[in-house]
């Protein structure tokens, strides 16, 4: 007896496709790592004020969501991490952001925030390794990005360098 072998018409084969294509849309969007939000330092300031004991940093970011979907940010931090030295530091406030920022695809926004470098006056002349650790919290997860920069410290402000990039 020979066994009974059934044709596969071209329409199984259309919708064995797109359920697999369904199926690879949504693990790809579960597990892609959170929302598309671009993150980059516009500006940085103060570092150049005359304080004698603290250090300051008021940094400009541009905030963009890149995705097709709202994006609410409910607190963001940064860290300063000056290289071969123990800093202490202290963010501006408010941090928890009471409204969140609230960006809707393709939208835009500069926020302005702040970290102070409190033992500034410990710190040797001379060049540093500099890295801005940004951390946000948004509704979809946490989104870090650093940002490498060369610091050069002299006890007076004005001729303080910044570079960054590098």
């Amino acid at each position: 007896m020979q066994p009974a072998y059934r044709r596969i018409t071209p329409f199984t084969l259309i919708v064995a496709a797109l359920l697999a294509g369904m199926a690879g849309w949504i693990a790809f969007r579960t597990f892609a790592g959170g929302p598309d939000l671009r993150v980059e330092i516009a500006d940085v300031s103060a570092y150049t004020d005359n304080v004698p004991v603290w250090l300051p940093f008021r940094l400009t970011l541009r905030l963009a969501n890149a995705g097709n979907e709202s994006i609410t940010i409910r607190r963001i931090d940064v860290e300063p991490d000056l290289d071969d030295f123990n800093e202490a530091f202290s963010e501006g406030a408010p941090y928890d952001l009471s409204p969140p920022i609230l960006l809707e695809p393709g939208a835009e926004r500069m926020h302005e925030v702040s970290v102070t470098v409190l033992n500034a006056n410990q710190l040797p002349e001379r060049t540093y390794m500099l890295v801005f650790t940004v951390r946000l919290q948004t509704d979809a997860g946490e989104i870090t990005a650093r940002f490498p920069a060369q610091f050069l410290y002299v006890r007076d402000p004005a001729r303080r360098v910044l570079r960054r990039g590098v």
